[in-house]
């Protein structure tokens, strides 16, 4: 579903990655902070300019190198900061969650409001929002329910390729419940799912763990060990 040939950023953060990930897959990538991990998940979802390199979802490349050639391409994701760019503060919950799709709710670039809420009132029973209420605005809910609205603006797109940076960072534990039912989901409907990370127990979920460090993959590890992961964080591996 998701084919990356030797990816470059255009500011030096990694080189020369390459990795695939399959319909149905949970790839995890890990690395401690200047691993460049960050800055991967941010080119693929075109919220970073790369270098050389293609990107390949469903067997088509991507072309362009913007958020928006992204997800026309079928990747959507969930950014690791949800305050910075997640969500907009001023707009409602319904907003929010189909801004990603507003040209499917109307023509000529003016959205119906009746076809929004319905919409967004699909997508907020799909991700369990308390309270589930359209018009709230999203500064006024819970961490975790805010990012249930930015998990849910990402599942609107009804995406092949689903990039998730820190997905439960600080949400509480029935929220992180609910986030890891969505992931499950989306995988069992054929979703790619990248998975970028701090969080070890979060890590292994995946059946694939990438580890960078300096810029570079230096391990692919199969259901590891905790201790195998944090071996190759630290650039063990490399060394062995």
């Amino acid at each position: 579903m998701l084919d990356v040939t030797g990816l470059t950023d255009r500011a030096g953060a990694f080189r020369n990655i390459g990795f695939q990930a399959r319909g149905g897959e949970l790839v995890a990538i890990a690395g401690l902070a200047g691993s460049g991990k960050n800055e991967l998940g941010d080119v693929i979802v075109g919220e970073r300019k790369r270098g050389d390199g293609e990107i390949t979802v469903s067997g088509r490349s991507l072309d362009g190198r913007s958020i928006r050639a992204a997800q026309r391409a079928g990747i959507a994701s969930v950014p690791p900061d949800r305050h910075r760019s997640g969500y907009v503060p001023q707009l409602d919950v319904a907003e929010n969650m189909t801004m990603s799709i507003v040209q499917r709710l109307g023509r000529g670039g003016f959205v119906l409001p009746r076809t929004r809420r319905e919409a967004s009132t699909s997508l907020i029973q799909s991700v369990s929002l308390v309270p589930p209420r359209p018009e709230l605005h999203v500064a006024g809910l819970s961490g975790g329910n805010q990012q249930k609205v930015v998990f849910a603006r990402a599942l609107a797109l009804d995406p092949s390729v689903l990039v998730l940076s820190s997905p439960t960072a600080g949400v509480d534990i029935a929220a992180k419940d609910i986030i890891y039912a969505l992931i499950q989901e989306a995988l069992e409907r054929g979703v790619a799912i990248v998975l970028i990370s701090d969080d070890l127990d979060e890590i292994q979920l995946a059946s694939r763990v990438l580890v960078m460090f300096r810029g570079e993959i230096v391990a692919e590890l199969h259901e590891p060990a905790e201790s195998q992961v944090v071996r190759a964080m630290e650039g063990m591996e490399q060394e062995a």
